[in-house]
């Protein structure tokens, strides 16, 4: 069919959401899985696999709608590899190979983050109504500020991969920002005039960013543990 009866037609629009609705059900079941993965064994990885998957499909149509940056797709390294990492955290424990996989995925995700950030790529307009919103700064002081964060980001991406009594500082940064960037989803799209409008629209965006700072906050524990052990 054409472009022009795909757009309209009922039936496709139907199927789409179809679609979506049954991708929701499936994430619900993903994560119950991933709660209660130590019992259920291969049918609980599977389906982290499974989700793993979704989720780089996730990235990928966020890449299209991105006009094909590539950076777009890596930010979501550590969304889409988290539920890789767990499996292999309970099929092997804490290993050196886990712990370069995670800081890979989080040099990844700080890098694009950055991209965008310093201008390589538009910057976003969120990024710059969020700032304006929680900061109160100008145009001019936002972009500013903006590019200071990206320039940290770069900073991190490299940092994490120095020896424990080093990284673990960069880590630690990692942690905050992480945590900053996703809780400014709902602190820079909250009105006080619709509480539970804003909160309906926006939390959802900061959970699925948690990975940003909890796969760092797992690195830089087990950095200090490194650390303490000589």
């Amino acid at each position: 069919m054409t472009w022009d009866e795909y757009a309209r037609n009922p039936a496709v629009d139907a199927a789409i959401s179809r679609l979506v609705y049954g991708l929701g059900w499936f994430y619900l079941i993903c994560a119950l899985a991933a709660a209660f993965i130590s019992r259920l064994g291969r049918w609980g990885r599977a389906l982290m696999v499974a989700g793993s998957i979704g989720l780089v499909f996730l990235a990928l149509a966020y890449t299209k709608a991105r006009f094909y940056h590539f950076g777009q797709f890596f930010e979501y390294a550590l969304q889409f590899g988290s539920p890789l990492f767990l499996i292999f955290l309970l099929k092997h424990g804490i290993t050196d190979r886990l712990v370069l996989s995670m800081k890979i995925a989080t040099s990844l995700t700080f890098t694009c983050h950055g991209l965008y950030a310093i201008g390589y790529y538009p910057v976003p307009g969120l990024f710059m109504s969020m700032t304006i919103h929680i900061l109160g700064t100008d145009a001019a002081q936002t972009i500013m500020f903006l590019k200071t964060a990206g320039i940290l980001d770069f900073l991190v991406a490299v940092g994490i991969f120095l020896p424990a009594r080093f990284s673990r500082w960069f880590l630690l940064y990692a942690v905050f920002w992480g945590a900053a960037t996703a809780a400014a989803r709902v602190l820079g799209n909250f009105y006080w005039q619709f509480p539970l409008d804003s909160l309906h629209q926006w939390v959802y965006e900061m959970v699925y960013r948690f990975p940003h700072f909890l796969i760092p906050a797992s690195l830089f524990l087990q950095a200090r543990a490194q650390r303490q052990r000589g």
